[in-house]
């Protein structure tokens, strides 16, 4: 995985997957399993330090206990697209009356 070839969603989606794997690892670590630069790390584990997801200590990261992982807008509404325009077909042959509405995000 190309760091400067991703987007940040998908970069950041990728380390809290790892984390959830490995609650505490090394940021070296986590930049040889994900193939990020040093300073793209850096960007990304502050975005999530900041959302309060991860702890970095002395060249460590940590994933917070109890964190309830939210993605931004834009990286949902890339993800799961088929299935959430089946459901959303679904819905308008069964369920959505006139003047009703079904979205996906």
């Amino acid at each position: 995985m190309e760091g400067n070839m991703v987007s940040r969603d998908d970069r950041v989606l990728h380390i809290l997957k790892i984390l959830n794997k490995h609650p505490r690892i090394s940021v070296k670590r986590l930049i040889e399993l994900t193939g990020e630069s040093v300073s793209t790390m850096r960007r990304d584990l502050i975005v999530l330090e900041q959302s309060r997801k991860v702890k970095r200590t002395f060249g460590m990261v940590s994933l917070l206990e109890n964190t309830n992982i939210e993605f931004a807008s834009p990286f949902r509404y890339r993800t799961h697209v088929e299935e959430k325009k089946v459901i959303c077909r679904l819905l308008a042959r069964r369920v959505i009356k006139d003047n009703q509405r079904a979205f996906y995000n």
